[in-house]
């Protein structure tokens, strides 16, 4: 208990670099703690799985001041159901693998008629198969695969149709939130709704969509204005 107690105390850590330049490893123990760093650092890079900021690092040679592990914050690692509102909440810190056991549970998936039925879960399950390989999604998370803004991404599509919400917050007098429809999302090519110093907290995935969403509604309009 007490080793897991240190593990969850705020960490920094500063690496000097041949070249003169400094990297900060941050590890903020807290949702305000990290949307501190954010807001003291908006360039800072948010870390989970590596997927994309070691081939940016690597082999594009992008270097960054400021690393961000979100490991300890609680408050991006989780999944719940919410009752009132019908819909899953998607830690953005959550590993695809873990989505898809999740996700596995929920859908039965020894039942494979159910498996098949036109559900949201069923649905996000059946694409996560096909992402990428077990090493990526054991690694990556949904919020970087949905902050990323990738024209390659593989769930936005789906998040869309679905009818999902991203929460978002961000420091200023003190922490504030808000909800941004998933069909509002994507603002360019890597580019989002989200201010510099703005993060993802959590995705909302409806059980199942309204009509209003996929007949006439969001999706079918963002659909049809960038295909």
């Amino acid at each position: 208990a007490e080793s897991a107690a240190v593990a969850r105390e705020p960490l920094e850590i500063v690496k000097h670099l041949d070249d003169g330049s400094t990297v900060t490893w941050h590890r903020p123990a807290s949702l305000e703690g990290l949307a501190r760093i954010k807001k003291a650092h908006p360039d800072a890079k948010i870390i989970v799985g590596n997927t994309e900021v070691g081939i940016e690092t690597k082999i594009v040679g992008k270097k960054y001041a400021h690393l961000v592990s979100v490991a300890a914050v609680d408050a991006v690692n989780g999944i719940r159901f919410d009752d009132a509102a019908g819909a899953l909440v998607v830690g953005s810190g959550v590993t695809l693998s873990a989505l898809q056991n999740d996700l596995a549970k929920r859908t039965n998936a020894a039942d494979e008629k159910q498996y098949a039925a036109p559900t949201t879960f069923a649905a996000i399950r059946r694409i996560l198969s096909w992402f990428a390989s077990t090493a990526i999604r054991n690694g990556a998370s949904i919020g970087g695969n949905v902050c990323t803004a990738s024209p390659i991404g593989d769930l936005m599509p789906m998040l869309i149709a679905c009818g999902a919400t991203f929460d978002v917050a961000g420091l200023h007098d003190a922490l504030a939130t808000r909800s941004v429809p998933a069909h509002e999302w994507l603002k360019g090519y890597r580019r989002t709704a989200m201010e510099p110093h703005e993060l993802l907290v959590a995705v909302r995935i409806p059980a199942t969509p309204a009509p209003a969403i996929i007949n006439g509604g969001p999706a079918t309009t963002f659909f049809a204005a960038n295909a």
